[in-house]
C-alpha cells in the first residue's frame, strides 16, 4: 500500500461514509491498476488493520472488508502449489555456529543476522517492535509480534540455549543495532541484510533464518519430542491451532555433512 492510498482513505474517512460506501471505496483501492490476487488481498488486510487502528468503524463492517472467497481459495491453492514445488536446504550444526559467531561482528547487518538466529524473529521485529525483558527467564524476551491478531500483547520468545546470550543482553544489543541504522527504512535494512547473509550463506535469505531457528530448536531443545510442524508453529509464535509451520518444513539438518559445509550441499557419501 501505498500512502497516496492511504491518503485516499483518510479523506474518504473525513465525509462519513456508510457503511456500503466504505466497503465500495476499499474494494476498489484493493483492485486498481490491475493487481494479482495476492496483491489484492494483502490491500485488503492492510486497509482493515488501517481503518481498525485508526477510526471507529465497526466489527461487522470490518469483516466484508476482504476479496471474495473465489480469490481466497485461489490464494490457498497458490499457496500450497507453492509449498509442495519447494526444494529442501539443508544446514549442519556448523552453519548454527558461524551464524551464532557474528554476535561481535562490527557490521550492523551481520548482527542482525545473529539476532534472527538466535530468536528465531522476523527482520521487522528486530527493525521495530518493542521488547521486554522476561526477568523470571533470563534465556526468554517478550515482544509484540507482526500477523497477530493482537499484536499489543506481548509474546514469550525464547533464545536458542546453544548461545549463552540473555534476554536483557537480547533487548541491549537490538536497542544498539537500531540506534545504528537510525533513518533506514526496513526495506533498504532488509536489503543490506540479505547481501551479508548471501556472501555467507548463499542458500539463506532473512525470512529463512526463521526455519533455522525452528528446525534447529526442534532438534536440539524439543524435551516433549512434538511433531515438528506443531513445535515449529508453537515457537515461531503461530496462533494457535495454525498448521504454518508446514512453511518451514523445507529446511533440513544435515547432521552426516562436511565440517563448514554450506546450506544447500548434500551430505558426504559414505563407503559401505
Amino acid at each position: 500500500m501505498s500512502k497516496k492510498q492511504f491518503t485516499k482513505l483518510n479523506e474518504l474517512m473525513e465525509d462519513d461514509p456508510s457503511d456500503d460506501d466504505l466497503v465500495e471505496a476499499v474494494t476498489e483501492l484493493a483492485w486498481a491498476n490491475d493487481p494479482t490476487n495476492r496483491t489484492v488481498s494483502t490491500r485488503f488486510s492492510k486497509m482493515k488493520k488501517y481503518l481498525m487502528e485508526n477510526f471507529a468503524v465497526s466489527e461487522k463492517t470490518l469483516k466484508r472488508l476482504k476479496p471474495n472467497s473465489e480469490i481466497t481459495e485461489k490464494i490457498l491453492m497458490e499457496n500450497a502449489d507453492r509449498r509442495n514445488s519447494k526444494t529442501e536446504i539443508q544446514f549442519t550444526p556448523e552453519t548454527i555456529e558461524s551464524l551464532l559467531s557474528l554476535r561481535d561482528s562490527d557490521s550492523p547487518f551481520e548482527r542482525a543476522i545473529y539476532l534472527q538466529t538466535v530468536s528465531g524473529r522476523r527482520i521487522s521485529e528486530i527493525f521495530e517492535n518493542d521488547i521486554r525483558i522476561d526477568n523470571k527467564n533470563p534465556k526468554q524476551v517478550k515482544m509484540r509480534l507482526n500477523k497477530k491478531a493482537d499484536n499489543s500483547k506481548f509474546e514469550n520468545v525464547g533464545l536458542l540455549k546453544d548461545d549463552d546470550l540473555t534476554g536483557k543482553e537480547f533487548k541491549q544489543m537490538v536497542t544498539h543495532l537500531r540506534s545504528s541504522v537510525k533513518g533506514m527504512s526496513l526495506s533498504d535494512f532488509n536489503k543490506r541484510v540479505n547481501r551479508h547473509l548471501k556472501r555467507l550463506h548463499k542458500s539463506l535469505t532473512s525470512h529463512n533464518l526463521r526455519a533455522l531457528y525452528g528446525v534447529w530448536k526442534y532438534h536440539t531443545d524439543n524435551p516433549d519430542k512434538q511433531i515438528m510442524t506443531g513445535f515449529i508453529s508453537k515457537v515461531l509464535n503461530h496462533a494457535e491451532g495454525s498448521d504454518a509451520g508446514i512453511n518451514y518444513s523445507q529446511m533440513r539438518l544435515a547432521t552426516g555433512a562436511e565440517p563448514g559445509a554450506e546450506p544447500g550441499a548434500e551430505p558426504p557419501e559414505t563407503s559401505e
